[in-house]
């Protein structure tokens, strides 16, 4: 029964906060929402392509999980309690990330974007930044709880590493295009949670160390 409803999950997950989402706007506005492949900075190219198989993976092993026994692919036994955690990490993150998507409406972007859009400071935007990396990050903790093994923690954590990295990319971008008032947003609104992450008031907090030399790296490569 929990196999069946690990991959019923991983499924309705990726087509509600993937596959909804791109067609809905293909729908509304004309336009495909996926943009890694139109950035001509190689550094996003290769972390769309990094970001795609790992979500790509965690569907192959929902897949393992459902036809395999547990033993097989190491997953660990873990309380009941622990289940119930997950699934409800896993609700939550979707119905978050759901949300931030529906709030960007046209802004919606799966990368970077070089054509200017609208700075979305509403709804789940006004509390955080990055709602939607939010949901994502948190749904997929709640799987890893569901099937807990050495292969979804060290995937969980290459993610987390990505997102990371994405994110000050993002703001690096949006400080570039728009200037004051992305400067004056980031300054009232954490990154990831309320209140934490803000922007500082001397704003040299917006690229940590890595970043930075990614940021530079791609930037030669122009």
């Amino acid at each position: 029964m929990k196999k069946d409803l690990i991959t019923l999950l991983v499924l309705a997950y990726l087509v509600l906060t993937f596959l909804v989402p791109v067609l809905r706007h293909r729908i509304l506005f004309g336009r495909w929402p996926l943009v890694f492949h139109l950035e001509s900075d190689p550094l996003q190219r290769l972390m769309g392509g990094l970001l795609g198989i790992l979500v790509s993976a965690w569907a192959v092993w929902a897949c393992l999980n459902w036809m395999l026994p547990p033993d097989r692919l190491g997953v660990w036994r873990t309380p009941a309690w622990l289940d119930w955690v997950g699934l409800c990490f896993v609700l939550g993150g979707a119905s978050l990330q759901f949300a931030g998507q529906s709030t960007m409406g046209a802004s919606f972007r799966v990368g970077i974007d070089t054509r200017l859009t609208p700075l979305v400071t509403a709804g789940v935007f006004g509390k955080v930044r990055n709602p939607i990396f939010d949901g994502f990050l948190t749904a997929l903790l709640g799987f890893a709880l569901l099937t807990p093994c050495p292969w979804t923690l060290m995937s969980y954590l290459w993610i987390v590493s990505l997102v990371l990295i994405q994110v000050r990319q993002e703001e690096a971008h949006l400080i570039k295009t728009q200037g004051e008032k992305y400067l004056h947003y980031a300054e009232r609104v954490g990154r990831f949670f309320p209140g934490l992450g803000k922007l500082s008031a001397n704003r040299s907090s917006i690229r940590g160390p890595i970043a930075s030399c990614l940021c530079a790296f791609s930037d030669q490569g122009k």
